[in-house]
């Protein structure tokens, strides 16, 4: 029906930002109460036999969760202007595709599904959790590691530079012998 838009994508303002970062974080911070209500429901629950690893998973997850969310909350922090209260810079989006502040947002979701599956089904279930650390070296090695170890050294660029310019200069000389 309508033709898609061409062109440059627009950016969104400090507003914006601020008001969906405020947005995001208290929606990332009722996952995290909901899952620790959970958690703490089926450990104090007289319906489940708990263990001690139930009570340390239930501590884990809850740490995991809150600690992702603060994260978050501290890319986010705005700074306002402490005489009229307006918006100077409104933080990190916490929205970006591909942001660290995105990647917080998976971890507090996936910890939030795995601590509600551990704690209603069986312990094995934390188990899943290993994606968290697996996908934060991933992120690790493509974006840090991988540029720092394949890059070749300065001193190789060079030789290999000084070898091309004399070709170069074979080559023009070649040339105008000929002329």
């Amino acid at each position: 029906m309508f033709a898609p838009k061409t062109g440059k994508q627009g950016t969104k303002g400090d507003k914006l930002i601020h008001v969906d970062n405020i947005s995001t974080i208290a929606f990332y911070h009722k996952w995290c109460i909901a899952s620790l209500l959970v958690g703490v429901a089926v450990c104090v629950s007289p319906w489940f036999s708990c263990t001690y690893w139930d009570y340390f998973w239930c501590l884990f997850f809850t740490v995991c969760n809150f600690s992702s969310w603060y994260f978050m909350k501290y890319i986010a922090k705005a700074t306002l202007n402490p005489t009229d209260g307006s918006l100077i810079h409104p933080g990190g989006d916490v929205n970006c595709p591909g942001s660290i502040g995105d990647t917080m947002k998976d971890v507090v979701i996936t910890t939030s599904i795995v601590q509600v599956l551990t704690a209603l089904l069986s312990n094995y279930l934390a188990l899943i959790w290993t994606v968290v650390p697996a996908r934060a070296f991933y992120l690790l090695w493509v974006h840090i590691l991988q540029p720092y170890f394949m890059s070749s050294s300065p001193g190789a660029d060079g030789g290999d530079s000084g070898s091309n310019k004399k070709q170069k200069k074979q080559k023009i000389k070649v040339v105008n012998s000929r002329r």
